[in-house]
């Protein structure tokens, strides 16, 4: 995977502030320790009727059905795993602004990228991700995909000189 520091640049280049590349950078690597985060989701699941509790609440409440421990559900990379986590993810970042949800996109695509390239062509990996990471249901988070993914197209021979 490409370090911080190539992430920030290509999110700086694409006109996203170095704190909000920051922020989605450890975001990404541990959403555990983002407390805004177990926030949004501790009142999006009780909506649902679900309880979201942390581990030292969890054996208290184990015995209830509709409770979830936060370490199942969320860790390192999740979104890159799960469409739930991912469409989660991006809807948490989305209140936070868009420019949030482009680094999320931007850095996710970096890392496939770095993963598959060459083995993949670039039309393979434009492909597997629009199914993995740019089918959200809602458009403005959608369009900041296409942004994202026209950004990485106009730049693609210095972005994998830097993925090297």
């Amino acid at each position: 995977m490409p370090e911080w520091r190539v992430h920030d640049k290509w999110a700086l280049r694409m006109g996203v502030p170095l704190n909000v590349s920051r922020y989605v950078n450890k975001f990404i690597d541990d959403p555990k320790r983002c407390k805004e985060y177990i926030e949004f989701l501790k009142c999006r699941f009780r909506e649902e009727g679900i309880m979201l509790v942390d581990d030292e609440e969890y054996e208290r409440y184990e015995a209830i059905s509709f409770c979830i421990r936060v370490s199942d559900m969320i860790g390192h990379d999740s979104g890159r795993r799960s469409k739930h986590d991912l469409h989660l993810q991006l809807e948490f970042l989305e209140t936070k602004g868009l420019e949030y949800v482009r680094a999320y996109y931007l850095h996710h695509a970096l890392d496939y990228i770095a993963t598959v390239y060459p083995a993949l062509t670039l039309d393979e990996i434009f492909t597997k991700l629009d199914r993995k990471i740019g089918d959200h249901y809602k458009e403005n988070i959608r369009r900041e995909w296409l942004n994202v993914k026209n950004f990485i197209k106009n730049n693609i021979k210095e972005i994998i000189e830097d993925l090297k």
